[in-house]
Formats: C-alpha cells, structure tokens, sequence
C-alpha cells in the first residue's frame, strides 16, 4: 500500500528559509515511514531474503539492505553489556602436529569485549 502526500513548502519571511511540514513517524528527508522500515527489518531478521522482500514491499534489495544495518546498528548498544571471558577457547583451525604450530587461544579485552588471536 502506498500513500501518496503533498506537502506545503513554507517560507520563513525573517530568516528567509524554506521547510515543510513534519508528520510523525516520518525522518526528515525520508520516504517511509519508520513502522514501514521495522517491518521490513524483521521479516530479513526472520529469514526472508532480500531478493523475496524487494519483489513483495516494491523497494530494491540495496535499500533493504541499508534499513537492515541501520536497526541492527541501533540495537548494537542493548548487547554490549554482556559479559566477555579472557579466554575464549582453542581455535583447532589448521592446527597439525606435523608443521609443529601450537593451538592459539584466542584472548579477549575484558573492557572493550574485542577479541584478540
């Protein structure tokens, strides 16, 4: 479903700016809405392909993709709380007693939770 809008350009006599009108739900210099946006986020979120949404919401797979990095973006701060081990495990990963390495352990920095080989 899409609806269509016009929009009054107001001028500013003082500060002689032009703007418009601000409805709710929709960011300045954006053409959907963020109810529009999140929907679209959690059906990629719940296993939909790119290519299935663009054909079923109109909108090419780029913008998905944009709308899908930004909400997973916004929610990155709710999970950096978690708690982070120094040590999180041996990486077996091209570990062979023939070239003679030795199995790293990858470490990480508690403060930052980054993880470090």
């Amino acid at each position: 479903m899409t609806l269509h809008l016009r929009v009054p350009k107001y001028h500013c006599q003082e500060c002689k700016r032009y703007f418009r009108h601000v409805f709710t739900g929709i960011r300045q210099r954006s053409r959907a809405s963020e109810a529009y946006r999140l929907e679209v986020f959690e059906a990629h979120d719940g296993g939909e392909t790119q290519r299935k949404l663009s054909r079923t919401y109109q909108i090419s797979p780029a913008t998905i993709k944009r709308w899908y990095q930004h909400h997973i973006n916004q929610r990155r701060p709710e999970g950096d709380g978690r708690f982070c081990p120094p040590v999180l495990g041996m990486e077996e990963h091209f570990f062979t007693l023939k070239r003679g390495m030795r199995p790293r352990l990858p470490t990480s920095k508690i403060t930052t939770c980054l993880v470090f080989n």
